[in-house]
Order: structure tokens, then C-alpha cells, then sequence
């Protein structure tokens, strides 16, 4: 892009391939489990994903927007959730959809593994309010997904993170207890399960 500004500038065919080729760079780094490599990647593809990019160009939007929140799947991948809490809100989520309902699902994780279930819920019910906008996610796309099918799944995940240390992770684990009670337990406690959560589980065993 530095190289030949011309053919890559966001009125370029080409435009969409360059991000394309960096969103395979950053997962094969994730894959790799080289974070910082991952990282790198994804912060020199928002030198040129920007907010005022899309307010200028709001065609982008619909196929390359998307590209924008590569930044916050390193930081989920790698567990990284005082980060998550750090960044930066789009000012204009209308323009910025998934990134903004990227990162709002982002925070409902952080918040959970933080213990902070308030918050996450919150966070889960600005997602749902985005993802709710059908009709700016059905017509937008990560490659070959449409955005509300990703948010769509987005949205189970964080259902699913929710219940796994309540209701849903009791049940599994009460078999798993009278197995191995130190190492489920240790588990738990190592994914920041709450002292209830472990007295339930050990009068079960006891």
C-alpha cells in the first residue's frame, strides 16, 4: 500500500484484496499463537480502515468495514480484557457497525471474566440492540459471511458464557466432581468461577 498508493487506495479493486490479505495474516498469526505478530498486523490494517475512511467512502462499508475489528478478535483470542475495557468506542456506531458490535460483544466477555456481571449484561444488551439492526447487517460482509450471521453467533457465544458458570457449568460438573474433585475445582477457580459456584459443587460431593 505504501509501495504503490495508487492501485491500493480505497478506490481501488485491489483495496478489498489488501484487507483480505491482512485479516489471513492476522488469523494465521492467532493460529500460530504469536500475539504480538497478530497484533501488529491488525493495528497497521486500521492505519487505513478508519472511521473517517467510511464516512467519506460509506460504499466501504458494506465489504470492508468489517475488516476494522480484527484488533479486538486478537485481544479475545488472547484473553486480553483490561485491553478490551481500554478501547476506544466508535463515535459513529451507524458507520462503524461491526466494529462497534464487535467490540461491545468483546466487553460483555471481558466483564464476565471479570466477575463484573452487571456490566456484562449491559454490554450484551447494546450488542443485542446493534444486532437487532438487520437491516445494516444483512447487506454487510466479512469476506464471505454476511455481519448478521457472525453477529448472530456472536450472540450465542456470550449466552453461552454466561450460563457456563452458573446454571449450565453446575450440571456438567457435578459428574466431573465426583471424578476428580481437586481438579475440577482447581478449574473453576482458574476461570474465575465464584465461591458459591464451588460450595455448591463440593456439598454435592461431600
Amino acid at each position: 500500500m505504501r509501495v504503490f498508493p495508487i492501485t491500493a487506495s480505497p478506490s481501488s479493486f485491489l483495496f478489498a484484496y489488501i484487507a483480505h490479505d491482512y485479516h489471513m495474516l492476522i488469523y494465521g498469526a492467532i493460529l500460530g499463537a504469536m500475539e504480538m505478530k497478530a497484533m501488529e498486523c491488525a493495528m497497521k490494517l486500521n492505519l487505513y480502515l478508519t472511521e473517517n475512511l467510511f464516512l467519506d467512502n460509506p460504499q466501504l462499508g458494506f465489504y470492508i468495514e468489517a475488516y476494522s475489528a480484527m484488533d479486538i478478535h486478537v485481544l479475545v483470542r488472547f484473553g486480553r480484557w483490561h485491553k478490551i475495557l481500554a478501547l476506544d468506542l466508535p463515535l459513529n456506531p451507524d458507520v462503524m457497525i461491526y466494529r462497534a458490535s464487535t467490540l461491545r460483544y468483546a466487553r460483555a466477555v471481558a466483564y464476565a471474566n471479570s466477575g463484573n456481571d452487571n456490566s456484562a449484561k449491559e454490554e450484551a444488551k447494546i450488542f443485542e440492540e446493534i444486532r437487532d439492526q438487520t437491516d445494516n447487517t444483512s447487506n454487510r460482509y466479512l469476506h464471505n459471511n454476511t455481519v448478521m450471521d457472525i453477529l448472530n453467533i456472536k450472540s450465542l457465544m456470550i449466552k453461552g458464557k454466561s450460563n457456563i458458570l452458573e446454571e449450565a457449568m453446575i450440571q456438567h460438573s457435578k459428574y466431573s466432581v465426583k471424578l476428580s474433585p481437586c481438579r475440577i475445582i482447581f478449574a473453576l477457580m482458574s476461570h474465575g468461577g465464584s465461591c458459591s459456584l464451588y460450595g455448591m459443587l463440593l456439598v454435592d460431593f461431600f
